[in-house]
């Protein structure tokens, strides 16, 4: 019988381990939702943190590539969804503000927290549309080891044989 590691299916031809294996990754990556460090942080706070992080890699990008590069532009479409997702997921679970009111003022332990969570935001982001479209037939997947899948199209697969 050959392994489910390292076959190209999709998901009409893939045999139960395989569905079984590939389900079980995306169960996990479902969890990285549940600890994003910014949770214990007011919620005004976290989402002035967060979007004050953005800016800072935008600024950072801009400087690096310039204001009319391909990654600039890359940069602020995809930070903004990013850090959009990040406050809607953090939603209503994110404790609300102290006695004290707010004061913007950069934390850098908070910010740290905003960086890794928007990195993690980056990494899901991308399951958001492979495990989907797997699921409806339209990319294929090649179980790398019991942890690791790789999403392509039946033509990217062809050609790489």
């Amino acid at each position: 019988m050959t392994s489910p590691i390292d076959m190209f299916c999709d998901i009409e031809s893939a045999s139960a381990e395989t569905v079984a294996l590939i389900t079980s990754i995306e169960d996990r990556a479902d969890l990285c939702l549940q600890h994003f460090a910014l949770r214990t942080v007011p919620r005004d706070k976290a989402t002035w943190t967060i979007l004050s992080s953005v800016i800072h890699q935008l600024e950072e990008t801009y400087a690096r590539s310039g204001p009319d590069s391909a990654a600039f532009r890359a940069a602020m479409v995809n930070l903004a969804r990013h850090a959009l997702m990040l406050i809607r997921w953090l939603g209503d679970d994110a404790p609300t503000a102290g006695a004290d009111p707010f004061v913007p003022r950069w934390d850098s332990l908070i910010g740290g927290r905003a960086f890794r969570d928007l990195r993690i935001v980056a990494n899901y982001d991308a399951f958001l549309s492979s495990y989907p479209m797997w699921h409806r037939n339209r990319l294929g997947a090649i179980l790398l080891s019991d942890n690791v899948v790789r999403f392509q199209t039946p033509l990217t697969a062809a050609i790489a044989k």
